[in-house]
């Protein structure tokens, strides 16, 4: 039996996993960057964008990944990864 309030229903995962999947190369080249928690000013240095693009990309990842913030979208690719489905995601 599940702890009640700790478990997170299997779709959610697989819902995050196919929005990945939707994602352009830049998008996941970004959303990959937010997984590994690098900083905005980092990405931006190493893409050659502006803060105010990178900012429309992260719209875009988050509308797709059904996320609020980078913090929400961070704890979806650990929790992913935990469970075993991180090369779903790479």
């Amino acid at each position: 039996m599940r702890p009640r309030g700790r478990f997170i229903p299997g779709d959610l995962f697989y819902d995050f996993i196919a929005g990945v999947r939707k994602l352009t190369p830049t998008e996941k080249e970004v959303f990959l960057s937010h997984a590994e928690r690098k900083s905005s000013s980092d990405i931006t240095a190493a893409m050659f964008f502006t803060i105010n693009t990178l900012k429309m990309h992260n719209k875009h990842i988050y509308k797709k990944l059904g996320v609020a913030s980078k913090d929400e979208l961070v704890l979806y690719v650990k929790l992913i990864r935990k469970s075993g489905l991180g090369n779903e995601i790479q």
